[in-house]
This record gives C-alpha cells, structure tokens and sequence, in this order.
C-alpha cells in the first residue's frame, strides 16, 4: 500500500480569510497608517500578515539626477502582523516607510496593493490582495468635506 491516510469525515479547514474593513486608509504626517483587518464570524480567529506594495515598480526618493542610475522597483511601503479574534475588527497600526512618506509626499494620493497573508494553525498559508488608497494626511487645515 501506499499509506494512503484514511478518509476523513470533513475537509481540512480552509485558512481563516482576513480581509481589509476599509480600503480607503489615511496616512498621519508623521507616516502612521490604520488598517482595519476584519475575520469572519465563524473562525476562532486569524493570525498573519499585512502588505502595502506600490502597485507600480517606482524609483524611490531618486533625484531625476540620480533616477538613470536607480531601477525602478516594487516598494513595500509598511507591513505588520495581525491576529484578530472571530467576528472582530482589530485596527493594526502600520508606520509607512521613509521611502513610502517621499512618494506620498510627491503624489498625495498613492494607489497600492495591500497583501494579506492568512496563516492557519495547520501551516497553511493563504494570501488575498486589495487594492487601497493612501491619502495624505494634511496637518494644518482641520476643515472636512462633508
């Protein structure tokens, strides 16, 4: 025989599939970004990662001087860990690279891909990409578009 393991009564259990409550995210003057990371009801909870990537490859704080000699590259602009109980929203704070507050500097607005790596406590891995958008933060003027 092959060893073959038995038959089982159930599927393994997929892996707990965290998503982002919120793919508008506003970043502080000082870099800090709020990512709200939801996990389903039904799970016990959910334990990974968080990525936010440039959508585009970008050549980072290069002056146009220096950009001949930079390749332009994905950026991680922040990344962090979660764990987060079913049925909760838990709020992961992510501080944006030096690199990341640059361009945000530059454009104000920056699309990017958000990675979420799910980890289930069997090892298996699963990871969900969104697409999000970072807005500056202005730190002087306090009026709010209703």
């Amino acid at each position: 025989g092959l060893g073959m393991p038995p038959p089982q009564e159930h599927k393994t259990p997929p892996v707990p599939d965290a998503k982002l409550a919120s793919t508008s995210l506003t970043v502080s003057p000082s870099g800090i970004v709020n990512v709200k990371v939801t996990c389903p009801a039904g799970e016990s909870s959910c334990t990974g990662t968080v990525m936010l990537q440039t959508l585009n490859a970008v050549i980072a704080g290069a002056t146009v001087h220096q950009s001949k000699k930079r390749k332009a590259a994905i950026l991680t602009l922040a990344s962090g860990s979660f764990r987060v109980a079913g049925g909760q929203v838990k709020t992961l704070t992510l501080r944006l690279s030096a690199e990341a507050r640059k361009l945000l500097a530059t454009t104000h607005v920056l699309r990017a891909r958000a990675m979420i790596v799910a980890h289930a406590p069997t090892g298996a891995k699963h990871t969900t990409q969104t697409i999000v958008t970072l807005r500056a933060l202005k730190a002087t003027r306090h009026h709010r578009k209703s």
